[in-house]
C-alpha cells in the first residue's frame, strides 16, 4: 500500500505510453527510467508472492493497459513479468491514508482518481500535490485531504477546536520526534501519546462539534 500511495496522483502522458510518477523532491522534471524501473519492480514483487492480498491489490493497479511499458527500455520488462491472467483486486477499494509510524512517515490522498490531492510528510518535510504542481507543505493552516486532517504544531503544544465537518482521522506534524504528549480533551480524561521517529501524533478520540482539544509536554516534577 505504501508503494502506491508514494505515487502522485496525476500520471505523466509520454509518447510511447504514460507513467506513473513516484514522489520526488519536486525539482526538474520527473525521471521516466526511474518510472519504468519501479513498475518492474512491482511486476517482480508480484511475481513473487501472488496470492498476497496486497500483491493483488498491487496486480490490479498493474494492469491498466495506458501504463504498459513500450519503450526500447520497458518493453522487456513488460514481455519478462507482466502476467495479464492473474487476477487482480481494485486498488481503489484500498485506504486513502497510510501512517508508518517505524519510518515516521504520513501520506494521504483524497481519492484515488487523478485529479486528487495527495499529501506527504517524511524526514520532517511536507508536500503537497494539487491541480498538477508540486509545492512544498508548510502548513501553516489546517489541511484536509479526504479522511485526514493534518495540522503542525509549534515545539511544545497545540489547541484546536473541533469543527462539524470534522475528518476521521487527526496527524498532528513538525513535533519533536520521540516525544511523549499530555492529550487534554473537553469532558474526557486526560491521555498521553507520543510522536513517532518523524515527530508525527497521530490522535485518536470521539469527536464532538466544537469540543476544545489541548496537546502538550507534559510538565516534569522536580525531585
Amino acid at each position: 500500500m505504501r508503494r502506491l500511495l508514494n505515487y502522485y496522483p496525476a500520471s505523466y502522458p509520454a509518447p510511447e505510453n504514460d507513467y506513473r510518477i513516484p514522489s520526488y523532491d519536486g525539482k526538474g522534471d520527473p525521471d521516466l527510467k526511474l518510472s519504468a524501473l519501479t513498475r518492474a519492480s512491482e511486476f517482480a514483487l508480484v511475481a513473487y508472492e501472488s496470492n498476497a492480498q496486497e500483491m493483488q491489490f498491487l496486480q490490479g493497479w498493474l494492469l491498466l493497459d495506458r501504463f504498459a511499458l513500450k519503450s526500447a527500455f520497458g518493453a522487456p520488462y513488460e514481455f519478462l513479468w507482466a502476467n495479464p491472467y492473474q487476477p487482480g483486486l481494485p486498488f481503489d477499494k484500498l485506504p486513502l491514508t497510510l501512517h508508518d509510524s517505524r519510518a515516521g512517515m504520513l501520506f494521504a490522498r483524497s481519492s484515488w482518481e487523478e485529479d486528487a490531492t495527495w499529501f506527504s510528510f517524511r524526514n520532517g518535510t511536507g508536500q503537497l500535490f494539487r491541480d498538477g504542481q508540486i509545492r512544498p507543505a508548510p502548513l501553516k493552516d489546517p489541511l484536509v485531504v479526504g479522511p485526514a486532517m493534518i495540522l503542525s504544531g509549534p515545539a511544545k503544544s497545540r489547541e484546536f477546536r473541533v469543527a462539524g465537518s470534522a475528518p476521521e482521522e487527526w496527524f498532528l506534524i513538525g513535533f519533536p520526534p520521540r516525544t511523549d504528549f499530555d492529550i487534554e480533551i473537553d469532558d474526557e480524561e486526560m491521555t498521553d501519546s507520543n510522536t513517532d521517529r518523524g515527530g508525527i501524533l497521530k490522535l485518536e478520540f470521539a469527536r464532538r462539534v466544537g469540543q476544545a482539544v489541548y496537546v502538550h509536554v507534559p510538565r516534569t516534577t522536580a525531585p
